[in-house]
């Protein structure tokens, strides 16, 4: 772990005197210095001579709670840009976005892991300082440029007032070439300088991508996975450090399997976010399956639309296609809905292969989307492919037929040998990818 810069202050701002004091003793024996409040009130009035880098806040507080104390220093353009990052016991997706929208720039569930703890802290702390010493550079160099130019207009101007001295004056435009073509040479040194200082910032915030990609790819499921006699596998390649496609595969219970596919729109930090909320809110679902609350785990339309409706109220500006999948063990059946997501998957048994198709717009697109359930039952013996829609990227073929045929082809060639099927696409050859490229594959028998 980073020994944290010894000038980085973080506030915590907890009623639950144990968190205080367990935070206060992880982040100070990190390297952190720090300011501790069990109470909003009292930490709205330290706040302006504290002057923390950051803030860890509780949400729920008896008086002032962490939502309303983060409004009001959002509010203060002299505290506006200090981070903060929520903690809270609560899960819901509702809850998470409530805290982003209101200013909040992370979210640490309770109980806490101390790594993620430190690795949310410290990326936060660094982007805050690489932003203030960017901002400051860019000042300086502004007003170098403007000094610069105030000093060209001067001399034009007693260049062109004195007809009478232009040899003079020639003179002095000579000199002042001389000196302009000096400064400019500083001025390059100095900007080569900031460049450098620029790359390794930037090299500093793909070392944060690398851990957020890190922590991600933890969230995955074990990438070869027996359930109940079904082989789950998959293949995860993102474009960046961290993906917009997310696969999951998982018992619910002695009955029944869910899998999914997805793909988030777009490429990198962004979309990836958008992939933690939807697998909180599908384990959300789980819990509440768990619980005997209800039953939407196992309907896929349903689940479908609900997501649907969230994202389209949280306004992310994000749309995803999704196959999502539940096998029923003792029907011996597949029931399935699949929002928007291409190409369709492919099931091949008894060396044919055919395409699943089931249609509907992408998730978070319209708020009058339907999502309706297919059903078949599932053959003895099979193998099921999904492919997010990266994998056309790579096919040289230049029309949607033609790729497709490739696919269906290899699919049946390489079928049950998952490995293969990855090797055959030759996916190396065509890095950096312009897309995430993800591939699961089910398989019986």
């Amino acid at each position: 772990m980073n020994i944290a810069e010894p000038k980085s202050l973080i506030m915590i701002v907890d009623d639950m005197v144990d968190n205080l004091k367990l935070l206060q003793t992880l982040l100070t024996s990190n390297g952190y210095r720090t300011a501790v409040f069990p109470k909003a009130e009292l930490a709205l009035r330290s706040i302006e001579s504290t002057s923390p880098d950051l803030i860890l806040l509780d949400i729920n507080m008896p008086g002032m709670n962490g939502y309303e104390f983060c409004k009001i220093i959002k509010k203060r353009k002299n505290l506006a840009d200090i981070p903060v990052i929520y903690l809270s016991a609560m899960n819901e997706l509702d809850d998470k976005l409530k805290a982003f929208t209101s200013g909040g720039i992370d979210y640490i569930a309770k109980p806490f892991q101390f790594d993620e703890v430190l690795a949310r802290v410290s990326t936060h702390v660094k982007l805050r300082q690489q932003k203030i010493e960017l901002e400051k550079r860019n000042a300086q160099l502004q007003q170098m440029e403007q000094s610069l130019e105030q000093l060209v207009i001067k001399r034009t101007e007693q260049l062109s007032a004195s007809n009478t001295q232009l040899k003079a004056s020639q003179n002095e435009l000579h000199k002042l070439n001389l000196e302009l073509e000096k400064r400019v040479e500083d001025r390059t040194i100095k900007l080569q300088r900031s460049n450098e200082a620029l790359e390794e910032s930037i090299r500093k915030l793909k070392q944060d991508e690398e851990a957020g990609r890190m922590v991600q790819f933890k969230l995955l499921p074990d990438p070869e996975m027996e359930i109940s006699g079904f082989e789950f596998k998959h293949f995860l390649q993102p474009s960046l450090y961290m993906s917009g496609d997310f696969v999951d595969y998982f018992e619910v219970d002695d009955e029944h399997i869910v899998f999914y596919l997805a793909d988030v729109s777009g490429h990198g930090a962004a979309p990836a976010f958008v992939t933690f909320l939807m697998r909180s809110f599908i384990n959300n679902r789980l819990t509440n399956y768990w619980n005997k609350h209800e039953y939407i785990i196992l309907d896929p339309g349903k689940l479908l639309a609900s997501f649907n409706k969230s994202l389209l109220e949280e306004e992310l500006d994000r749309f995803i296609t999704m196959f999502y999948g539940v096998i029923n063990i003792g029907s011996n059946t597949l029931r399935y809905s699949n929002a928007g997501h291409f190409p369709f998957p492919f099931m091949v048994t008894d060396n044919a292969v055919r395409q699943i198709i089931h249609k509907a717009p992408p998730i978070g697109m319209f708020e009058f989307s339907e999502f309706t359930n297919s059903e078949i039952v599932l053959p003895d013996t099979f193998n099921m492919t999904v492919f997010s829609d990266g994998v056309l990227e790579i096919i040289e073929e230049k029309n949607i037929k033609s790729q497709l045929d490739v696919l269906e082809n290899d699919t049946l060639k390489y079928s049950g040998n998952f490995k293969k099927l990855i090797s055959s696409l030759d996916i190396k050859k065509f890095m950096p990818l312009q897309d995430d490229i993800t591939i699961l594959s089910i398989k019986r028998g």
